[in-house]
């Protein structure tokens, strides 16, 4: 049951992280 829960955290975080790091690099290319 835990191990359910914890799974779709982990991946939201992973594509949070991801997200992030193609927008900084975007802006990072805009300047």
């Amino acid at each position: 049951m835990l191990a359910l829960e914890v799974e779709p955290f982990s991946l939201y975080h992973v594509k949070r992280a991801l997200l992030k790091a193609r927008l900084r690099r975007e802006t990072a290319e805009g300047f």
